[in-house]
């Protein structure tokens, strides 16, 4: 009699890949910390350098002036006025705190701008200095101090 065999449905073949070599594997790193971490605040600015101003010497000489500036007396405002002294003092190379203005008054004109009279006067050390003093405020170096303080020369 015939005999009969049973084969068992052919199944698709598996291929492995060959093995490759490959680095070991880093340790995971250690989970995120929750915990707060203090960040440097930024360093504040330090104040800004505060040099006192040079007292008045204990019996001054003063050198005094008059300018005529064209400007309206409701112009010449406290800040032109801080403005004036200052310009004053750098061209006489001095501080500010020895430089005083002492009158100020409108000034009418029939051909020459009308403007301010500023009477003011500058503190120096003794009768020598006040006399280099007054060769030193001449109208050019007080004129170009004035235009840098952006007044009216």
């Amino acid at each position: 009699p015939p005999t009969t065999t049973t084969t068992p449905p052919a199944q698709p073949a598996t291929t492995t890949p060959p093995a490759t070599p490959t680095s070991p594997t880093p340790p995971a790193s250690p989970p995120a910390s929750t915990t707060p971490v203090p960040t440097p605040a930024a360093t504040p600015a330090p104040p800004p350098a505060t040099t006192k101003a040079p007292p008045l010497p204990e019996n001054p000489t003063f050198v005094e002036m008059v300018v005529r500036l064209p400007l309206a007396l409701a112009d010449f405002d406290a800040a032109k006025q801080d403005g004036f002294k200052r310009a004053v003092a750098v061209a006489a190379g001095v501080d500010e705190t020895w430089v005083e203005i002492t009158a100020i008054r409108e000034v009418a004109a029939r051909r020459r701008t009308a403007g301010v009279e500023v009477d003011f006067r500058v503190a120096a050390e003794s009768a020598s200095a006040a006399e280099a003093l007054s060769t030193t405020l001449g109208a050019s170096s007080l004129n170009s101090a004035l235009a840098a303080k952006g007044l009216p020369a």
